[in-house]
């Protein structure tokens, strides 16, 4: 078993310099967020500065201004100092218990070992440590230092909530075995297009961890849960690139030219490329479910509802924002959730309205001439708001919440 243990170390090492030179890249794009990071490590207890050669605040602001990152021997700091936070935070939950986190367990050691000892390894004395510390420290390579910070920020769930989302969005859309992929040395992938490619990979589970988060949607056996969302993604990963629209449609039909001649599978490029638009999968599968609609014909609507109400074009419009600060950051974050929220909206009532219907075009068309009213309405919102020069969060929101309050009262 020496080979396969000196693989498991060198595959962990691997990980870890990845992430430390993913993390000294974005280092300067993030600083604010690192800053604020920081200072919520040391007001835990978690970091002392001092001790640990870390910049003061007027350092950190000094660097901000002038577009310089943390080095690398301080963002390794960061790094361990957030696996053992994470690792704690952890074993204090009862995640370690859930049965399919057992594959942590067995990812610590030899297969042969695994396979020769299964009741010795389910009863090992340090078993909650052992899930703890691989969760932890897998969690942190492939999503980043500020991960959990980030999403505790945006939603105030907490550590093992995020935790469970994120583990449950990595086996439905797979993103663990992609990041792998474009990882390893293997495919031998440029150091610049790795960066790139796993930044694509990790919004798609940032976006799928927050989506699990909102509501009861963690509630239900997280095996359940992993088995009804991944078997409809598979279904739905061939149907939605052509039903895409607007600044997703532009990525993808560029995406393949863009690294052509970069060493990129044939499938694992198409998985990335797809990556942008195929989180609506969790939108359209929960209205599917729910109604107990068709779910091909739920994503045609879905889609279809998004282009001919400009829903598209105020994605869009918030993707091309990148105004800094916590605040605009969560103001672009609830857009996209109103926005979700108010396109399942509006798929459902249509669908409702005409169970018969096949076609999605006269589905829709019969539905706008049913609402006129409400459709010219929104009509004139849209017409202010494309006289904008600026995107205007407000605007938005009003403009989102007109619809959306109108929509509810034909329920």
């Amino acid at each position: 078993m020496t080979q396969e243990i000196s693989d498991l170390v060198l595959r962990d090492n691997y990980d870890q310099a990845l992430t430390m030179a993913t993390s000294v890249n974005h280092s300067p794009k993030l600083m604010g967020l690192y800053h604020t990071y920081l200072k919520e490590l040391e007001t835990l207890g978690i970091v002392d500065r001092v001790i640990e050669f870390l910049p003061d605040e007027k350092a950190l602001l000094e660097r901000k201004a002038a577009g310089l990152g943390l080095t690398s021997p301080e963002l390794a700091i960061l790094l361990a100092y957030t696996k053992i936070h994470i690792k704690n935070e952890i074993l204090a939950s009862d995640l370690p218990n859930e049965p399919y986190l057992r594959e942590y367990l067995e990812m610590a050691f030899p297969k042969k070992l695994c396979k020769l000892y299964p009741k010795q390894l389910s009863e090992h004395p340090l078993r909650r440590e052992i899930i703890a510390t691989q969760v932890g420290s897998q969690i942190v390579n492939l999503m980043g230092i500020t991960f959990i910070y980030r999403i505790q920020m945006e939603t105030g769930a907490s550590v093992s909530d995020i935790i469970r989302a994120q583990l449950i969005a990595s086996r439905i859309f797979e993103t663990q075995k992609l990041q792998m992929l474009v990882a390893s040395p293997e495919t031998n992938i440029p150091a610049k297009v790795q960066f790139e490619l796993l930044h694509y990979i990790r919004n798609l589970t940032n976006l799928a961890t927050r989506w699990f988060l909102r509501g009861t949607r963690l509630q239900s056996n997280a095996e359940k849960i992993i088995l009804h969302y991944a078997e409809r993604v598979k279904k739905l990963e061939v149907l939605i690139p052509p039903l895409m629209s607007g600044i997703t449609k532009a990525f993808l039909e560029s995406f393949h030219d863009q690294y052509i001649g970069a060493n990129i599978p044939k499938d694992l490029m198409r998985r990335i490329a797809v990556s942008r638009a195929i989180y609506t999968a969790l939108n359209i599968i929960e209205v599917s479910t729910q109604y107990n609609f068709d779910l091909i014909k739920t994503a045609k609507v879905y889609f279809e509802v998004g282009n001919r109400f400009s829903l598209v074009w105020f994605r869009d419009q918030i993707a091309s924002d990148h105004r800094e600060g916590h605040w605009n950051t969560l103001a672009r974050l609830t857009i996209r959730d109103e926005l979700d929220i108010l396109q399942k909206q509006l798929t459902i009532v249509i669908m409702q309205s005409n169970t018969q219907e096949s076609k999605i075009s006269t589905l829709i068309s019969q539905w706008i001439q049913k609402n006129q009213h409400a459709v010219d309405r929104w009509a004139k919102l849209l017409e202010l708001l494309y006289a904008e020069p600026a995107v205007e969060y407000a605007m938005f929101f009003i403009a989102i919440r007109e619809l959306s309050n109108w929509v509810n009262t034909k329920k």
